[in-house]
């Protein structure tokens, strides 16, 4: 279709641009661009309390060949669970569900419209220049969704002067091969980068399988091959104004790996292919100390699984102004209308669902202690009463001195998520039994800042909070057929802490990251249906979660230990139950430079200890594996690597 034609013509344009464009400055003298004045609004993470985990770009760099789920599981406190090497992985924030997570790319939202949620094992991490994770229930900021937190991925094109070339090479246990290429161009006008990447592996790893007798088989049946073109654009109006271009395009080709007592059975073998476009036109203008945004944008998923093919075709708009009144109050609001259409054979005819939101959000500091944020959100939905959401924060600076920064925070929040398309419109009928998710969350917090001079710096972050959820939607069995409904009440409360530190002397670098997480997740009232599951933990939710990172750097020598644990969990039958696991990862990277060419390789041994361990119950994971990354970098106004 033309659709999905786009995204690749506007790589090939970008790709080609770049070529040109180069040639073309060979004989121009440098531009050199210092401080620019900020065009856009704010990110909607400005104005909460909470600090969102940022990843480094060091961090981002190690992991370019994985998927968004590695780095989540050894760099944050958040739970993820994945049917197999490779296959769906799902995202549980503060003890909520896959679909309490909302994720957003470039401002289009990447959550499947028909399952609620990301599938994270699509999203490479080789496309993100910024991966933002916010812990806490915010329907307010970001929408539907959101109630246990938000992940925000960003993309853009290039911002330094002169011509960008990156090409990556990765090789892996169980014939995983990984391609990746960035281009890149910048001059006084436009700024383009087009990322290209091809992602395969076999994953014919042994392990043991839990039948009787215990055998050691190899997996069959769990392969993929994922590829993507990715198109970032910006063209300079004026100094106060430009236009942004975005596009990527996913296809994805996964055989679905087999539970292990079906591991040699291929009549349990299936396979299923999912295909994704994300286009959007932004502009974004300073008028006077307003900042404005406007953008059109499109998205369209589609998944084919034994010739039962579903859709989603969502047309988007997002208006928003933003201004700073009196030096102490930034204010934001904004529009966000969407029309959703699915198509398949699992659906009536002429579904076509409207979406709009009205928001508006401020931060205020009316002494040089205290910061207050209030956001309030109104969503309409066709056929739907979604409730109004808001957030409403403080933050007290208790010690601010050239040392030390503590700071004590609280907020409260009202969160909600409406109905999945399939949840609606799945089986040709209309599911108006079901309604929204709503969620009322509070937490308290501190966070703690230690710098000494440039050479060592420690930030750690605790958090305690409870969120109620009524009506909270799962997927349960019916006679012969699973049906979505409403559990009366949930609880979920816990504790997380991050903290992160390094310690530089001369040219030696010593970092550390640490994660945890406590959570209660409890039905407290299922119903007269479900009152057999009131008091039990919910599915999937260990009660612990750990990671730590500890790494040292000598020039341009580094070496990362990474250690993460999951607490032991049962499965939708409260009586299986899942063992603790922990993962250990050794990596180790060497760069050498010559010029404005940079080579840089990394080696890594991933579960280091040869655990075997179940993410999901059933599903076999791979024991000791190994992967060696080698890195090319070219920058025409750097003597180094970006």
């Amino acid at each position: 279709m033309s659709s999905i034609r786009l995204p690749i013509l506007l790589c090939l344009l970008g790709l080609a641009f770049n070529a040109a464009a180069s040639r073309d400055s060979i004989a121009i003298d440098e531009v050199q661009i210092n401080a620019k004045r900020r065009n856009s609004t704010s990110a909607n993470s400005r104005f909460s309390v909470s600090t969102p985990i940022e990843a480094n770009t060091q961090t981002l760099e190690q992991l370019s060949s994985t998927s968004l789920n590695d780095y989540l599981l050894q760099q944050t406190p958040v739970y993820i669970r994945q049917s197999g090497a490779g296959q769906s992985a799902s995202i549980s924030t503060r003890g909520t569900a896959p679909t309490h997570t909302s994720v957003f790319w470039n401002g289009l939202p990447v959550s499947s419209l028909t399952v609620g949620q990301a599938s994270l094992n699509l999203l490479p991490v080789f496309f993100f220049d910024n991966v933002n994770v916010q812990l806490g229930g915010e329907s307010s900021l970001y929408g539907s969704g959101s109630m246990g937190g938000n992940i925000s991925l960003n993309s853009k094109a290039e911002k330094s002067q002169g011509l960008h070339l990156l090409v990556q090479q990765s090789i892996a246990s169980y014939e995983h091969f990984t391609t990746g290429v960035k281009v890149g161009y910048v001059n006084s006008k436009i700024a383009s980068k087009t990322t290209l990447l091809y992602a395969s592996a076999k994953n014919d790893f042994k392990f043991d399988n839990t039948k009787y007798g215990n055998p050691k088989e190899t997996q069959n049946n769990a392969g993929y091959r994922n590829m993507g073109v990715m198109q970032n654009l910006r063209y300079k109006l004026s100094e106060n104004q430009d236009l942004n271009i975005n596009a990527w395009y996913t296809d994805n080709k996964q055989q679905i790996q087999p539970i292990m007592p079906s591991n040699l059975n291929p009549a349990f073998y299936d396979s299923i292919d999912n295909k994704s476009l994300r286009v959007n036109l932004s502009y974004n203008g300073n008028f006077s100390g307003t900042h404005a945004l406007a953008t059109i944008g499109y998205c369209y998923d589609r998944q084919d699984f034994r010739s039962n093919i579903i859709a989603t075709h969502n047309v988007l708009g997002i208006l928003e102004a933003e201004r700073l009144f009196l030096k102490m109050l930034r204010m934001k609001i904004g529009l966000m209308p969407q029309r959703i259409s699915p198509t398949g054979d699992s659906y009536a005819n002429d579904i076509v669902e409207w979406r709009t939101d009205l928001y508006a959000m401020g931060t205020a500091t009316p002494v040089s202690w205290l910061q207050l944020n209030l956001s309030a959100r109104q969503s309409f939905i066709t056929d739907l009463t979604p409730p109004f959401t808001y957030a409403a924060g403080a933050s007290i600076t208790a010690i601010n001195n050239n040392s030390h920064l503590l700071k004590i925070t609280e907020s409260a929040s009202k969160t909600y998520r409406a109905p999945s398309i399939n949840e609606r419109y799945w089986g040709y009928s209309i599911n108006s039994y079901l309604q929204p998710e709503e969620g009322n969350n509070i937490e308290a917090g501190a966070q703690y800042k230690f710098t000494h001079s440039s050479r060592s710096e420690f930030f750690i972050s605790a958090g305690a909070y409870r969120n109620i959820v009524n009506n909270w939607m799962r997927w349960m069995p019916y006679g012969h057929i699973w049906k979505p409904v409403n559990l009366l009440k949930v609880k979920a409360s816990g504790l997380d802490v991050v903290a992160n530190g390094n310690l530089k002397i001369s040219d030696f670098t010593v970092m550390l990251n640490l994660n945890y997480a406590y959570s209660l997740v409890n039905v407290v009232d299922g119903g007269t249906s479900y009152a057999s599951l009131n008091g039990y933990q919910m599915a999937y939710s260990p009660k612990y979660r750990g990671s730590g990172t500890l790494g040292a750097s000598y020039k341009n020598t580094s070496l990362l230990v990474n250690v993460a644990y999951v607490g032991l969990t049962h499965s939708s039958d409260i009586f299986d139950i899942i063992p603790a696991y922990t993962l250990v990862k050794l990596s180790a990277s060497q760069s050498l430079t010559f010029g404005k060419h940079c080579f840089e390789v990394f080696a890594c041994v991933n579960n280091l200890l040869d655990k075997a361990y179940q993410s999901i119950q059933y599903f076999a994971m791979p024991g000791r594996n190994y992967e060696l990354t080698l890195k090319y970098y070219f920058q025409t106004n750097k003597k180094q690597r970006p």
